[in-house]
């Protein structure tokens, strides 16, 4: 899981830089963000963070299934 399944952009922790913008500029520059981030921004990052750890735990699923055979 190294790349997006998406756009086939290198993954940061598990985060695409490009599809999942906000996350990654959450992710990275978390302490360089201003106190007054918009709504949408931080409605983004919820999303995209719900996204990830679903596209992580699928991988380690299919990782499990693929050591069984």
């Amino acid at each position: 899981m190294s790349y997006c399944e998406n756009c086939g952009t290198k993954l940061s922790g598990g985060i695409c830089s490009n599809c999942q913008e906000e996350l990654y500029i959450f992710t990275e520059q978390n302490e360089f963000l201003p106190d007054n981030i918009s709504d949408d921004f931080n409605n983004a990052v919820k999303e995209q963070r719900i996204k990830a750890k679903k596209n992580i735990k699928k991988y380690y699923k299919d990782l499990n299934k693929e050591e069984e055979q």
